[in-house]
C-alpha cells in the first residue's frame, strides 16, 4: 500500500518470542531485528520480565553481580507470583501492550506504521491468547 506521496506503509507487527531457557534468545531477536530493518522496519525489544520491577512483589529483583542461571530463575519466579497476585496469565502481556499503546500519537490511539515489537519473552498460553485477540493479523508468535 503507497500513501498519497509514493512512500510505502508497512502494518505495525507485535512477534511474541516463546522459548525455553537456555535458547539463544539474544541471537533470535537480533536476527529478527536485522531482517526487519532490512524491509523498513524500526524494531523495538520488550523484555516481559522487566514489566514485574514496576510492582512489589516478595521475590526481590535478582542481583547484578549474580549469575544467569540464579537471575533468569529469580525472574522467572517473579513473573509467576506476579501471575498468581493479578489472578491473570496475561498480565506481563497487559503491560506490554500498554507501553505499545503509550508510544502511539492521537486521539484515540493510531497503529504505528513501519514500527515493530519484539517481546522477550512469552511464558504463559494466556500471553499468546492475549496479543492475538489485541493485533490480530499483526501478532506472530515465533516459538524457538
Amino acid at each position: 500500500m503507497a500513501d498519497t506521496a509514493g512512500e510505502k506503509k508497512t502494518a505495525e507487527m507485535v512477534f511474541g518470542i516463546i522459548a525455553a531457557v537456555g535458547t539463544p534468545v539474544r541471537f533470535v531477536t537480533n536476527t529478527l531485528d536485522a531482517a526487519l530493518q532490512q524491509r523498513g522496519y524500526k524494531a523495538t525489544v520488550l523484555h516481559l520480565s522487566a514489566y514485574t520491577k514496576a510492582v512489589q512483589l516478595e521475590i526481590p529483583w535478582p542481583h547484578e553481580n549474580g549469575d544467569e542461571y540464579t537471575r533468569i530463575s529469580t525472574l522467572m519466579k517473579r513473573g509467576n507470583e506476579l501471575r498468581e497476585r493479578a489472578g491473570r496469565g496475561d498480565i506481563l502481556a497487559a503491560f506490554a501492550a500498554a507501553e505499545i499503546n503509550s508510544r502511539r500519537g492521537g486521539d484515540p490511539p493510531v497503529a504505528l506504521p513501519s514500527s515493530a515489537f519484539i517481546l522477550r519473552q512469552l511464558k504463559h498460553p494466556d500471553e499468546v491468547y492475549a496479543l492475538r485477540k489485541i493485533y490480530g493479523d499483526g501478532f506472530h508468535a515465533v516459538g524457538v
